[in-house]
């Protein structure tokens, strides 16, 4: 991708595909950076901008530090406190908090930079962060079959999924290679997670299941890999697992 309008350009071009009315909801979850906002709120206009709450809890911590030092037991006990507060929606008095402590401290001191700056951080991104609105959507922290506010589930599977599989010693792709990969990774790892209790199994079964799996995504990132940014969409090469090797 050639910087975030590309990266955006390309995502818009995949939702236009799967939009229809099995869609309740478009969310989309960014970190704090102005730019990234706003490439979003023009390229995806109807989505609604959460502010990724693995971000604010990062600057909260930070916050909390300035504050306690980093082996004062009273600092976990005073994060826990504001981001309750954040995940209520009361964003102000969280950020009233960090500027009447920075007030008391020296100006020029790096503990009193830190809360106004991570006060200024909040105070800026509160339109993205109604987190009790969110949660009362249904839209939570973790992943289950729904909607997050924190990216936490989606870096982690960038890092295993994609990074570790593709990022080894000495490997170079193509485009339509490395998607026929990442499919054939996908899809193993979404078949095995639906079967773990009976691919575990000794019996017959299992194995007969496990054989018809990799074949399934074998056929499937061999056949259909589909990007809408290559002219024609369709791309018929494949990975080196199709040929028995790899790449």
């Amino acid at each position: 991708m050639q910087g975030k309008d590309q990266a955006i350009k390309h995502l818009a071009s995949w939702v236009a595909l799967r939009e229809g009315e099995h869609i309740h909801a478009q969310v989309v979850l960014t970190d704090g950076a102005e730019s990234l906002q706003r490439h979003v709120l023009t390229k995806l206009a109807g989505f609604t901008l959460v502010l990724n709450i693995i971000h604010v809890d990062e600057h909260v911590w930070e916050a909390g530090t300035a504050i306690h030092g980093e082996t004062d037991p009273h600092r976990a006990e005073w994060v826990e406190v504001q981001m309750f507060d954040i995940l209520s929606s009361r964003n102000d008095q969280v950020i009233q908090r960090l500027e009447d402590t920075a007030v008391k401290l020296s100006p020029s001191g790096q503990a009193a930079k830190t809360l106004r700056r991570v006060a200024n951080y909040l105070q800026r991104n509160q339109p993205y962060m109604d987190y009790a609105e969110y949660l009362r959507r249904g839209w939570p922290t973790r992943a289950s079959g729904r909607i997050g506010i924190g990216t936490g589930v989606i870096e982690g599977t960038c890092r295993h999924l994609v990074k570790d599989r593709m990022e080894l010693s000495g490997m170079h792709w193509t485009l339509s290679g490395a998607g026929a990969e990442l499919i054939f990774t996908s899809l193993l790892c979404l078949y095995v997670s639906f079967t773990f209790p009976l691919l575990t199994s000794s019996t017959p079964c299992g194995t007969v299941l496990l054989n018809t799996i990799l074949s399934t995504a074998v056929i499937t990132a061999r056949n259909f890999y589909f990007d809408p940014l290559i002219p024609g969409g369709l791309s018929l090469e494949c990975c080196g697992y199709c040929h028995g090797e790899r790449p």
